[in-house]
């Protein structure tokens, strides 16, 4: 007789975050069979791991691929494998920008981070803004983020927080007129008194 391996659960779709803990639904050909299992990926067995569940704690995209589990039962031997494929993608994140947006006098930076829960556990997103991180004079400008190192293969960034474009508008001054605003004729020029303030 043969072992019937219904399946192994799990799924095949995942995102950088879940848990996924895969099992395998053996059934023995016959009472009184002992089941073994063994469970491999694309880099050889996974030692350690020989009961029906596959604990995968977190993985990250670079360990997507083929899993497989071998069930073998015992008195007489007979042994079935099979595989399943993990895809698990990249976890997209949202950006928070603060952009200047009135002009100073002095240099204004620009800075992101990622929204509040972004990040999977103790995980340290890096990234680095390219264009106008640092602007002075009024105008129109353009900054995105990139994500780098690890973060880049475990994270992608939402298309719609990606980039900015923002403008820095002029400063509003108000002038204060000095009371003397009327004036005789003397034939030299005169001006009223006049402070920016």
């Amino acid at each position: 007789a043969e072992i019937v391996l219904d399946s192994v659960q799990g799924g095949t779709s995942f995102t950088y975050g879940d848990e996924i803990t895969l099992q395998a639904d053996a059934t023995a050909p016959a009472e009184g069979f002992s089941l073994a299992y063994s469970w491999r990926d694309g880099n050889g067995t996974i030692e350690g791991e020989e009961g029906e569940t596959l604990d995968l704690g977190i993985p990250t995209p670079s360990e997507s691929g083929r899993y497989y589990v071998t069930v073998t039962a015992t008195a007489p031997q007979s042994e079935t494998t099979v595989s399943v494929r993990l895809d698990i993608a990249r976890k997209e994140i949202t950006l928070e920008w603060t952009l200047p947006d009135t002009y100073t006098g002095a240099t204004q930076y620009v800075s992101c981070s990622p929204a509040e829960g972004s990040a999977v556990g103790d995980d340290v997103i890096n990234m680095s803004v390219t264009g106008s991180q640092s602007v002075r004079n009024a105008g129109d400008y353009y900054v995105r983020a990139v994500l780098y190192t690890s973060s880049a293969e475990n994270y992608t960034i939402a298309e719609d927080s990606e980039s900015r474009n923002f403008t820095v508008a002029p400063a509003q001054v108000s002038v204060t007129w000095g009371s003397d605003v009327s004036f005789t004729y003397n034939g030299s020029d005169q001006y009223p008194a006049a402070t920016v303030n």
